[in-house]
């Protein structure tokens, strides 16, 4: 018997979910379970209404409980094909309604037919089927409006009175008011069930929060202590990174102290090596026309050139030492001293000895060091027009006209080498407006151009030869051009001296 009355309740359970959707609110979840009751709870009183009046030999009247009770069959399987729930909605309390209109249609008055406590409560079961208070109101306001109806024209239905007697009119008295405590107990039992229900969703849901919060306070906690700890590891570190900062300003300004005496230092020793080198007011003096380019790669310079006169001869040369930068520039000194040592004796006839001495000079530092230069020296008797020239390493080019002739240096430095040669002299006979170039390997060597080589020897010499009708400053403008361009952003790899000197007989 019990499995019987559970089975029983649990089917009307489940058609009171019909239509019931998992992703619908909470609120809208109550409307269509209230909808579902309502709709199996008026159905039914609409069959037993018709069978007592069709059992009181009320045939006629039987028709509408019954017609409600099939219209209530229609709308239901409307709702299930359609899932439309407003619509349907609309379709029961329209009929709701309707119903004891139509029951006072045939019995020709309210109290008689026992309709007004079910009137009555109608607009309470509109504002919980409806649950929103624009369409309560909209239904009361209908409902008002039928009752009145009703009443003022209570006369034009005297003609379909069907007299009951007594006993029916109580007994139907009876049974509205059975049915209005069922549907009172059948609301209470709903809220309270719902309340229930929303209870212990509540207590579920504040449990969790309960446990949400106390497993985000433990978390925090735990956050804090190891923000506690960071704070202090950081607050460690910030003391070390000040100390370390300190110390980096102290190490920053010991260098920018270091920095300004090497720079002091570096700008003096660029004095010293520009007052060793021959001025230009002493070469004009020799030349009537000439230049110089003369480009360090640094600030000072491992290349020299050096003019000077003794009695009847004029010795201009161009050499390149060993680096570049400070150290070539100690070199650049004392070679120009030597240099100038050697010439104001005044006993030397030929430029091949004079570079031989200093070949000499440059040996007393020792095989180890690997000190010395390249050189291209020459010597010009002004009164026969005879050049003398000899070379380490660098040799001289003399255009006279259309002829561009390289005359080429001893393949061995000016300092200890182990295959030591000796140094060869040529004598050249000078006509009017021959030029003499000098130069160091700085230029020839210099990378750049569009495939990143070096420019070269013959691309250097064809380029000399190409400007050999400009002035002399017109072909000085011009070589520095061509290297710039050349070098383009490369960085300079050696320092660079060209000098030219033509000769006037």
């Amino acid at each position: 018997m019990n499995n019987y009355v559970y089975a029983e309740k649990k089917k009307f359970y489940n058609l009171t979910k019909i239509g019931i959707n998992e992703f619908d609110s909470r609120k809208l979840k109550e409307q269509k379970q209230f909808f579902n009751i309502m709709g199996i709870l008026m159905g039914l009183g609409g069959l037993i209404f018709g069978s007592i009046c069709f059992l009181c030999k009320l045939k006629v009247v039987s028709v509408i409980p019954f017609i409600y009770t099939g219209l209530t069959i229609l709308y239901f399987s409307y709702y299930v094909l359609t899932k439309n729930f407003r619509q349907t909605r609309f379709f029961q309390i329209l009929i709701t309604i309707l119903v004891p209109f139509s029951f006072h249609w045939f019995f020709g008055d309210l109290i008689p037919s026992g309709m007004v406590a079910l009137w009555v409560l109608l607009p309470l079961i509109c504002s919980i089927a409806v649950a929103d208070i624009k369409h309560t109101v909209r239904w009361l306001i209908f409902v008002i409006l039928l009752y009145c109806f009703i009443v003022f024209f209570r006369e034009k239905f005297t003609t379909i009175i069907i007299n009951i007697n007594q006993e029916v009119t109580r007994l139907f008295f009876d049974i509205n008011s059975l049915m209005i405590l069922s549907l009172l107990l059948g609301l209470m039992m709903f809220f309270i069930n719902n309340r229930d229900k929303t209870n212990e969703q509540l207590a579920l849901l504040t449990q969790s929060l309960e446990k949400i919060v106390e497993k985000r306070t433990s978390e925090l906690k735990t956050n804090i202590k190891e923000l506690a700890l960071t704070e202090k590891e950081l607050r460690n570190n910030n003391e070390e990174l000040i100390t370390l900062n300190e110390i980096i300003k102290n190490k920053n300004t010991e260098l920018e102290i270091i920095n300004k005496e090497i720079t002091d230092s570096i700008t003096i020793a660029k004095i010293i090596q520009k007052a060793m080198l021959t001025r230009d007011k002493i070469i004009k003096s020799y030349f009537e026309e000439y230049f110089i380019l003369f480009k360090p790669k640094n600030f000072v310079s491992g290349d020299f050139y050096y003019c000077n006169k003794t009695k009847n001869k004029l010795i201009f040369t161009t050499a390149d030492c060993v680096g570049h930068g400070v150290p070539g520039g100690f070199l650049t000194i004392l070679g120009i001293a030597y240099l100038h040592e050697i010439v104001k004796r005044g006993e030397i006839q030929n430029p091949a000895e004079i570079i031989e001495i200093l070949r000499k000079r440059f040996k007393y530092f020792g095989v180890e060091t690997q000190i010395g230069l390249d050189i291209a020296l020459c010597m010009i008797d002004i009164k026969t027009n005879i050049l003398q020239f000899s070379g380490a390493y660098n040799p001289i080019f003399i255009i006279n006209e259309n002829e561009l002739t390289e005359y080429k240096a001893t393949r061995s430095p000016v300092g200890f080498f182990p295959y030591e040669q000796k140094f060869e002299n040529h004598n050249i006979q000078l006509k009017n407006n021959d030029i003499i170039y000098l130069f160091s390997d700085g230029f020839q060597d210099q990378f750049g151009g569009s495939k990143e080589r070096k420019f070269t020897k013959k691309r250097f010499k064809n380029l000399l030869f190409d400007i050999r009708n400009k002035t002399l400053n017109e072909q000085k403008i011009i070589l520095s051009n061509t290297l710039q361009t050349w070098t383009g952003n490369n960085e300079q790899v050696d320092d660079i001296t060209v000098m030219a000197v033509k000769w006037k007989i």
